[in-house]
This record gives C-alpha cells, structure tokens and sequence, in this order.
C-alpha cells in the first residue's frame, strides 16, 4: 500500500489525534492498520479477488465511514495529502461497484450516511448474491 510518506512526527501526531477519535472502537488497532485494511479491499474489489460475504463487505463500509473523520481531523496538509489517496481508493470502488438501486445492502445494515452504503460489487460472489437477495427482482 502507498500511503503518502509521512515524517515520524506527523505519524505521532496522528496517533494522537486518531486515538481521541476512536474511541468507541474495541482495542483501538493503529490507525496505519485501517488505511492498509482499507486500501487492500477497493483494490480486491477492482481486481475480482474479493472473497468475503456480506457481513465482511459491510465491515469494510464501516471502516470507510470510520476513516472520513480521521482525515477531516488531520492538520490540514496532512488532510489534504490524506484525502488525496482516499480519493483515490474511492475512484477505484466507484469503478467496482454500482449502485444499489433497490438497496439490497440494507437488508443486511443500517449503513451510513457514505456513498458508499449505497454501492455494491458489479461481480464477483458477493454480487450475486445480492441479486439473488434483491427481494424485489421476485416481485
């Protein structure tokens, strides 16, 4: 993964930072762990190698949400480098998804107010899935 570079003392900074926003987190991970976990699912996404069920795909969602206010916390040239890659990963999951229409994703979780609770995978087993779920495609 290709986090923008980061001195030591920008990673101290937000280690602090991170921590006061994570509270709510079960054995607050280092923050380097959820932008490594983040990166690696949009790329297995665009790459078709994503295995994971619908529990595990709403995960990843969450953790995007939990991302959103840890950039905006950041010094702001380390949230501009920060959003920067986000945007990035997003483009990629834009390309990877599609819209959820008939917000099957729902069925499963109450989601968020992201973009990106509105999106499912375009292939893969997981799609299928959802479409096989998609209860109105029976109506």
């Amino acid at each position: 993964m290709t986090l923008p570079m980061l001195s030591d003392g920008e990673r101290r900074e937000i280690d602090v930072w991170a921590h006061a926003h994570v509270v709510d987190w079960a054995d607050y991970p280092r923050w380097q762990v959820h932008f490594r976990m983040w990166d690696w699912f949009v790329h297995a996404l665009g790459d078709d190698k994503y295995r994971g069920g619908v529990d595990d795909y709403c995960y990843y969602l969450f953790l995007r949400s939990q991302l959103t206010p840890l950039i905006s916390a950041a010094p702001s040239e380390l949230s501009k480098r920060l959003t920067a890659w986000m945007n990035e990963r997003d483009h990629l999951l834009r390309e990877a998804t599609e819209e959820d229409a008939h917000d099957v994703l729902s069925q499963y979780h109450t989601g968020g107010p992201g973009w990106w609770w509105r999106r499912i995978p375009r292939s893969g087993a997981l799609a299928a899935q959802l479409r096989k779920d998609d209860r109105r495609d029976a109506l």
